[in-house]
């Protein structure tokens, strides 16, 4: 029995299908070897291969964080007093990274290294190369130009991310 209960049960009918056709090659026998190949895969990635995998999930979240906050500083351009808000990707990157590495210990008395793995990101204010008469910080063309930018950039992670599971989706589809 491995990790992944539904691709136990799905290989499990598709070999009760070979079995029902008298030793025929069918397209379900193809799948069964796709399939063992793509549970081979799986379980033989390494340390470093989860890890950048989960470094791009965290890192679409975070995409898709600062998205909300640029909307809402687009949303407020017009509201007096009101504060553009921005993250540091690159900080945050760096964070997450650290904070996914361990390190290991050779003696007893040695620490982990393992630091508090809460996800604090730290809104840093915009100073405006303009200032308005109102106190609002927003400027739109520079939040329009962050917006675009940070839309490729969750785009980029999400293909990332998507296309680790792409394979078996498209094999899970093919079998119905």
């Amino acid at each position: 029995m491995s990790d992944f209960p539904k691709i136990d049960r799905m290989q499990s009918v598709i070999k009760n299908r070979d079995s029902k056709n008298d030793g025929k090659t069918t397209s379900a026998s193809g799948f069964s070897k796709i399939l063992e190949m793509k549970v081979n895969e799986a379980s033989t990635r390494t340390e470093a291969e989860k890890t950048k995998i989960d470094l791009q999930q965290k890192m679409l979240g975070v995409r898709a964080y600062r998205q909300q906050l640029i909307a809402s500083n687009i949303a407020n351009a017009d509201t007096p007093g009101y504060k553009s808000v921005d993250v540091d990707i690159a900080e945050i990157a760096n964070q997450l990274a650290m904070n996914s590495l361990s390190m290991k210990t050779s003696a007893q008395g040695h620490l982990s290294g393992v630091e508090d793995k809460s996800q604090i990101f730290r809104l840093k204010y915009q100073i405006p190369y303009q200032s308005s008469v109102d106190g609002n910080t927003v400027e739109m063309d520079i939040e329009r130009q962050k917006y675009a930018d940070n839309s490729l950039m969750y785009q980029f992670s999400l293909d990332r991310v998507g296309g680790e599971f792409r394979d078996m989706k498209e094999l899970f589809s093919s079998i119905k």
